[in-house]
């Protein structure tokens, strides 16, 4: 695993914030930051090069926690919208409950 994530540490590997620009792919982000916090555990960086990647590491879990913050309120709205679309109309989707 440390060999790895030495491999994982140089440059800025795909998937960095920089690549992702503004949409954040919140599983390339999610992969990414697990490829940094093993290069930081590995422990045989560089000062340097760990400041970078703990760098990295903070702007992929802020991204990371936005994007799981508009999900969360997308679903909201969705359904709190959703649910007062379907109101009165009580026996509409009866049949398929009772399957």
């Amino acid at each position: 695993m440390a060999a790895r994530a030495r491999k994982n540490a140089g440059g800025d590997a795909p998937g960095s914030v920089k690549e992702l620009g503004e949409q954040v792919d919140y599983e390339a982000a999610m992969a990414r930051l697990q490829e940094v916090v093993a290069a930081l555990e590995a422990g045989d960086l560089p000062l340097e090069r760990g400041v970078a990647l703990y760098k990295e590491g903070l702007g992929l879990s802020r991204a990371c926690r936005e994007r799981l913050r508009t999900a969360r309120n997308e679903i909201r709205l969705f359904t709190e919208g959703g649910l007062s679309d379907f109101q009165g109309m009580e026996g509409v989707g009866d049949d398929a409950d009772a399957e």
